[in-house]
């Protein structure tokens, strides 16, 4: 059993539902709020830095993120429970590497 040290938060308490989480081999660490139906990202200090997406049951909206992760290109793959569905975000020729989920962790791909 571990020692409580502190938690992080997307907002107001109660307004966000933290589904999953996942830890790129850059050091981020990355959840899917089910409540707004968006990606968001904290530094290891717990400082929330970015979040992205929007709700939907379209192409590239999301509803009920309970999995996510990246590959080794930056793909981005999410499996949705209420739309019953994976995706996957490939990302834009330029894009900025501060907005893209971070690469795993080497040694879970040998």
């Amino acid at each position: 059993m571990g020692k409580y040290l502190y938690e992080w938060s997307v907002g107001v308490p109660g307004t966000a539902e933290i589904y999953t989480i996942y830890m790129g081999a850059d050091g981020y660490l990355w959840g899917a709020d089910h409540t707004t139906s968006k990606i968001v990202k904290w530094d290891m200090n717990g400082h929330l830095l970015y979040s992205w997406g929007t709700f939907g049951a379209f192409p590239g909206g999301m509803w009920g993120v309970h999995q996510m992760t990246a590959d080794q290109e930056q793909n981005f793959y999410v499996a949705e429970v209420n739309n019953g569905r994976a995706q996957k975000f490939v990302p834009r020729q330029g894009a900025n590497p501060a907005y893209l989920v971070g690469k795993p962790v080497y040694s879970a791909w040998k």
